[in-house]
């Protein structure tokens, strides 16, 4: 997630334009206009079919459209008539919003200010290996094409799954919902299995950690898929390993969501 979507108030945000309003690179606006182009952002990286090179792509475009509708209200506000306090209210909002857009204009100012918000959470790096490679030594008297061996780092990316489960059991109602639904699945019958909590592992389990300790059962899988395969998900040669992490203490019509599955 990464941002908010405030409800829309009865009274029109320019009646409240202030310095409040502004857009701070460290927290979420006041100004619900403000938080929706924040939280338009945040949906557009969400969409894992979406290239991020799109998402700056539209970022752009309403950048230019909202610069364009600002000239062209202006011209109509003078057609109208309004008095100075109404048009530099109007002027304001428009001014905030795209004041909004530049500051997050680049990728690495959107990720920047996700990050102060604690909705982004960035990979770590981490090395693999080496892996050697021939390289071409290249000088100006050289002319023999000769070669060295180099060994080149092989790097790879994690998110650490603390993090993820920090911010996530931080949600709204989110823990309170999951300790409900446990307390609910364990104080059934044993011989009812509707979950992992009726079953005599589980139970075994949670008496190895004293009483005021809150466990949480995690499922961990692996499977093998094919990306981009128009004839269906079936490894064949070109296949990925992907390891997928779940809660199995979320209640079922909330763990049948993807974006509830790492």
């Amino acid at each position: 997630s990464s941002g908010t979507n405030p409800d829309s108030q009865s009274e029109a945000p320019v009646a409240h334009c202030n310095d409040d309003d502004k857009f701070n690179s460290d927290t979420l606006s006041d100004n619900p206009l403000i938080n929706e182009i924040v939280a338009l952002i945040g949906r557009l990286y969400s969409m894992s079919s979406l290239p991020r090179s799109i998402v700056q792509l539209v970022v752009e475009s309403v950048t230019e459209m909202m610069r364009s509708l600002s000239t062209y209200l202006k011209s109509i506000m003078e057609q109208l008539e309004l008095t100075s306090q109404h048009v530099l209210a109007i002027s304001t909002v428009f001014s905030d919003l795209l004041n909004v857009l530049e500051e997050l204009g680049s990728e690495y100012l959107r990720f920047k200010y996700f990050t102060n918000l604690n909705t982004y959470i960035k990979p770590e790096t981490f090395i693999i290996g080496e892996q050697p490679s021939l390289q071409k030594l290249r000088s100006r008297n050289d002319i023999s094409n000769s070669t060295a061996m180099t060994f080149k780092k092989i790097e790879g990316q994690i998110i650490p799954l603390r993090k993820i489960f920090k911010l996530f059991l931080e949600l709204p109602n989110i823990f309170q919902t999951i300790m409900s639904y446990m307390q609910k699945e364990m104080s059934l019958p044993p011989h009812l299995l509707s979950s992992v909590f009726q079953g005599q592992i589980w139970r075994n389990l949670v008496q190895k950690y004293p009483n005021d300790k809150i466990i949480l059962p995690l499922l961990i899988y692996f499977d093998d898929f094919e990306s981009c395969n128009p004839l269906g998900s079936k490894a064949d040669v070109y296949k990925i390993g992907a390891t997928y992490v779940s809660l199995a203490c979320i209640p079922p019509e909330l763990a049948t969501l993807l974006e509830n599955i790492l």
